[in-house]
């Protein structure tokens, strides 16, 4: 008899430093750690800019 309690993932070993991984948060083998090192992760950062960016000079040029 089985039970339909939560069911256990295995997890991987990371391609760069094998640290046991969920494989849900991996990015190309790599666990999430090592592939924000490597720039496979994108991030935003707030710099503060103030004004136009380019998207909105693109829909400034799309509008002309």
């Amino acid at each position: 008899m089985t039970g339909n309690g939560p069911q256990r993932i295995a997890k991987r070993p990371c391609r760069r430093c094998g640290t046991p991984t969920n494989p849900s948060s991996m990015v190309n083998a790599l666990g999430p750690v090592c592939a924000a090192m490597l720039g496979l992760t994108g991030s935003t950062l707030d710099i503060g800019h103030e004004g136009p960016d380019l998207l909105d000079l693109l829909a400034a040029q799309d509008d002309t």
